[in-house]
């Protein structure tokens, strides 16, 4: 547990003096295995950094939940990472893009399991927005949202 605290500290310290670009280094290093080797301790981990300031290290700690064998609230994790999405900083996203594309699949592989397409389509709609520097962008979580469109037969936001 204190290699995970000194884990906390060291990002609180980067993100507080603006050093996102070695931020980003340390959260998708081996080094965040911290996160995932602390699954059981993540939802303390997420309340400590607050958004948007903490924008990045919200989104390595819900990269984590992903990567760990199961999900156990699945639909608080949607309610996480929309909240994360609606509120995040973009700034701070644009330096991990891939951590939300990869929640992004994961969120539409499991509501697709769970025949509940319809529910992730405003998520992934703003996770598209949140990481689109430009109108014609097209991302990967394009493919995920437009699958959700065709299996709930909701046309309109794709």
């Amino acid at each position: 547990m204190a290699t995970l605290d000194q884990f906390v500290v060291n990002i609180r310290q980067l993100t507080t003096d603006g050093k996102f670009s070695d931020l980003a280094q340390a959260l998708s290093s081996p080094n965040v295995d911290h996160l995932t080797k602390n699954i059981q301790h993540i939802d303390s981990i997420i309340a400590t950094f607050p958004l948007p300031e903490y924008s990045m290290c919200m989104l390595a700690c819900l990269h984590a939940v992903v990567k760990a064998p199961n999900i156990p609230d699945f639909d608080l994790f949607l309610t996480q990472v929309d909240t994360f999405i609606q509120t995040s900083s973009a700034e701070q996203v644009y330096y991990l893009p891939q951590y939300l594309c990869e929640i992004c699949h994961v969120i539409t592989e499991r509501l697709r399991k769970e025949n509940r397409a319809r529910v992730g389509i405003p998520i992934l709609y703003r996770a598209i927005e949140l990481l689109r520097r430009e109108p014609g962008q097209l991302l990967s979580i394009h493919s995920d949202l437009y699958q959700l469109c065709l299996l709930c037969q909701w046309f309109e936001p794709a």
